[in-house]
């Protein structure tokens, strides 16, 4: 059966009563078409079967994609622990699983102190347990520091970017802190999966740390810092050729009870030439927020 066009063509009036009429012209075979009147008839329209299957296919490429989102959502606020070279598969366990913030009161800190530190805070549940060794060799574990508030720190004996910056914080807040000082536990938990002996991790003669008594340096197997480094967010690196450790920063409050109830993110900048500082009056900021937000946790004003 022959389709009707959606948009018939008239015929001009000479050839009305005989639409095989010849074109003028022409060969004698064609017929006869009224150009005036196909021009007044305006371009085709689109079939309507046409526009239907446009608009179908653009919802399923919407919902399709709404779909894929759900069941397949990129990491959000957690890095991943990916790892390559010498440092053990079995550690490479995928997302890590750093707390999300909440939207909680952090200490009274100054809202400029609050924003340098990038300060948040945290759901106040029980902080995830640990049990290692300090750099004298002897047991340390989260439950030991019960009844004090815990900053606890990452970093290693050989980085050499944001770590001694961090150092240099911590220890100007604990100086700040005075006879308060007594009542915080500075922990800092190894980050190199190459150094986990205790002498290599961290000597206790050397950096901020031995300049501030109840500083601990924390290291032990990969087995038992693995799942500390994953339960607290922070992801370990280690390139294959060159050996070179990188890790995310992060630290974190504990209060007395063993609650995680805020999370800082330290930094530093770095110059042309590969060195990491920061300006002085930044540190001692740096310091004073540490400060603050530790006697906040004790129950102290700032």
């Amino acid at each position: 059966m022959a389709e009707t066009p959606d948009h018939p063509i008239a015929p001009s009036d000479s050839a009305a009563s005989s639409p095989t009429a010849p074109v003028p012209g022409g060969d004698g075979g064609g017929p006869v078409v009224d150009r005036a009147a196909a021009f007044a008839a305006g371009p085709p329209r689109f079939p309507r079967k046409v526009i239907v299957l446009a608009l179908a296919a653009f919802v399923v490429l919407g919902l399709g994609g709404a779909v894929v989102d759900h069941l397949f959502p990129g990491p959000v606020g957690a890095a991943t622990s990916t790892t390559t070279g010498d440092y053990p598969p079995a550690l490479s366990t995928g997302p890590v699983t750093a707390p999300a913030p909440v939207a909680t009161a952090v200490a009274q800190l100054p809202a400029r102190a609050s924003a340098l530190m990038g300060l948040q805070g945290l759901s106040g549940r029980q902080a995830p347990p640990f049990r290692l060794v300090d750099q004298y060799g002897r047991a340390s574990s989260l439950e030991s520091f019960r009844g004090k508030v815990v900053v606890v720190s990452f970093f290693d004996a050989t980085c050499n970017d944001i770590c001694p910056v961090l150092e240099t914080e911590l220890a100007e807040a604990y100086r700040d802190l005075g006879a308060e000082g007594a009542r915080v536990e500075l922990v800092t938990i190894n980050t190199d999966p190459l150094a986990l002996a205790r002498p290599a991790a961290r000597p206790a003669d050397e950096g901020a740390v031995s300049t501030v008594p109840g500083w601990r340096f924390l290291t032990g197997s990969l087995a038992q810092l693995g799942p500390v480094w994953t339960s607290y967010g922070v992801s370990v690196q280690v390139q294959r050729n060159t050996k070179t450790v990188s890790h995310n920063d992060l630290l974190y409050f504990i209060d007395p009870a063993g609650r995680w109830r805020s999370r800082a993110t330290p930094f530093a900048d770095e110059s042309s030439s590969g060195s990491f500082s920061l300006p002085r009056a930044t540190e001692a900021q740096w310091a004073a927020g540490i400060a603050s937000e530790s006697k906040s946790l004790l129950g102290l004003g700032t």
